[in-house]
């Protein structure tokens, strides 16, 4: 249940930099993985692509020296991910102007890289603390 009111203010201050974007997604993703852990009906695939794309660019390497029609497979939808988030990146500029595009391509790379990295870690973090 989210509550709505005219009287409540918000400030919102974008972060300044890329560094300072990744710290602020890396922590939401450590927090998404406690709300998950707590409250296991907001689960959604959409939550989770963060994470697999993370898991993606880790083993990507691993399989294209491993075996490479595996890692060929996973490469395919790393790709498939710069083309939607490229396409994405366009669909905004083409109504906000195309001098931000560069901009956008990073950001959402960086919120992606962030959030997932966050996640995987705090998932990681609790399965080492039960053992």
């Amino acid at each position: 249940v989210t509550f709505m009111s005219p009287s409540i203010k918000i400030k919102y201050y974008p972060r300044e930099n890329l560094r300072s974007l990744f710290k602020q997604m890396f922590r939401y993703g450590r927090g998404r993985f406690k709300l998950l852990r707590k409250h296991l009906d907001t689960f959604s695939f959409n939550s989770m692509v963060p994470s697999i794309f993370v898991i993606g660019l880790i083993i990507t390497p691993i399989f294209l020296i491993l075996n490479i029609k595996i890692g060929v497979f996973i490469l395919f939808f790393l790709c498939a991910y710069f083309i939607l988030i490229i396409s994405a990146s366009i669909y905004i500029c083409a109504n906000r102007g195309f001098i931000y595009l560069k901009y956008l391509i990073l950001i959402f790379f960086t919120l992606h890289l962030g959030l997932g990295y966050g996640f995987l870690l705090a998932s990681l973090e609790n399965v080492l603390r039960r053992r």
